[in-house]
């Protein structure tokens, strides 16, 4: 009876975490708007790609000018302590990304890296995760994947896309807010398809890029397209170095409260709750 008691509880919160999902997803979704500044130092895109087999619905860039002042970027800082040492250890709990945005007071918010389990079951609010990709939060590095390469910034905000993987010792010790990725798509502002697996399929991504001379951080995420789509738009927008970050269920790139023109909770989201996710935190305009 207890057992039963409790199955039924679980799938009344997915039940509703379904609708609440669909009701953010539907009430919230962008609108196609041009390049516009909504938080000092930080600019938004909307567009609606044309409908075809590679791709559909919305495409969202976010723009960050980090050296703007007040502008400031942040992982999410680890739930749990841990040892990097240990390949079993949990980093974070997981938390839909709506109210991870509300409780943080960021300007933006966008799921990072890869963690596990991975499963949808597996993904109920308040369950432990490991970030499969390392993340680093104010210096301290998760762990270190033999498969990922690192995005990251040193103390001087200066950004370093690493060319071979895993990190090095030296970057590890510099690096200061930084995250792993399975590969590198746009290398030296040119595409590299051979870098991604899946490319054909359409689902929703998630996709980070800097351009380290202008020191602009690129957060783009699409409700449905193929890798082709994602790399080229990335190399349109000015993207020098990036990625795809974990996609699919887990894409999620919010906009918090008092930006220009734009309601808060704004965005693309998905149903699944997050581990690993990056903010964004600037001044009003």
């Amino acid at each position: 009876m207890r057992w039963r008691r409790i199955f039924f509880g679980l799938l009344a919160i997915l039940v509703l975490c379904f609708i609440a999902a669909a009701f953010l997803h539907f009430t919230y979704r962008p609108a196609p708007i041009s390049r516009t500044e909504i938080y000092k130092g930080v600019f938004l895109t909307v567009d609606e790609l044309p409908k075809s087999s590679e791709g559909s619905g919305k495409v969202m860039i976010v723009e960050v000018h980090w050296d703007t002042p007040g502008v400031r970027i942040a992982n999410r800082p680890f739930d749990y302590q841990f040892s990097p040492e240990n390949p079993i250890s949990p980093h974070y709990d997981l938390e839909f990304a709506d109210l991870a945005l509300n409780r943080t007071q960021a300007a933006v918010l966008m799921n990072t890296c890869i963690f596990q389990p991975d499963a949808i079951l597996k993904s109920l609010p308040g369950r432990s995760v490991r970030a499969l990709d390392p993340v680093v939060v104010d210096g301290r590095v998760s762990h270190v994947h033999e498969h990922s390469y690192l995005l990251y910034w040193d103390e001087l905000m200066n950004v370093h896309m690493l060319q071979s993987k895993p990190p090095d010792v030296d970057s590890l010790a510099n690096a200061v807010h930084g995250l792993g990725m399975q590969g590198i798509q746009v290398n030296a502002g040119t595409a590299g398809y051979g870098a991604l697996d899946g490319k054909d399929d359409v689902y929703s991504r998630t996709f980070i890029g800097v351009d380290p001379l202008k020191r602009i951080l690129y957060l783009i995420a699409f409700e449905n397209a193929s890798g082709y789509v994602m790399i080229d738009r990335a190399v349109r927008e000015g993207v020098i170095f990036g990625g795809q970050l974990d996609s699919g269920s887990s894409t999620n790139l919010l906009i918090g409260r008092k930006a220009s023109g734009i309601k808060a909770h704004t965005g693309i989201r998905n149903l699944r709750p997050l581990g690993p996710y990056l903010t964004i935190h600037a001044e009003p305009l």
